[in-house]
């Protein structure tokens, strides 16, 4: 699939329900873009583009294993 389309479809996504966490969007993305997208790519094309803006790293601890998670959201349109 297009990079293009696939950026689309982020944008979409995010307008849509608002702010989400990076593992939110990629499993929301593998479901709908057929050969899926990879984490890296994933956070490439959201820090690339300025339509977004993200939050600090939250660390989350669950049985001893500590999780790092970023959300990501889109801007608003007047700035």
């Amino acid at each position: 699939m297009n990079k293009t389309r696939i950026k689309n479809l982020l944008y979409e996504y995010l307008s849509r329900f608002g702010e989400k966490d990076t593992e939110t969007i990629r499993k929301h993305m593998n479901k709908v873009v057929p050969k899926g997208v990879s984490m890296p790519e994933l956070c490439n094309m959201l820090s690339k583009d300025p339509r977004y803006y993200k939050t600090p790293v939250a660390d989350v601890s669950k049985n001893g294993v500590r999780t790092r998670f970023r959300s990501w959201g889109v801007k608003d349109q007047e700035e």
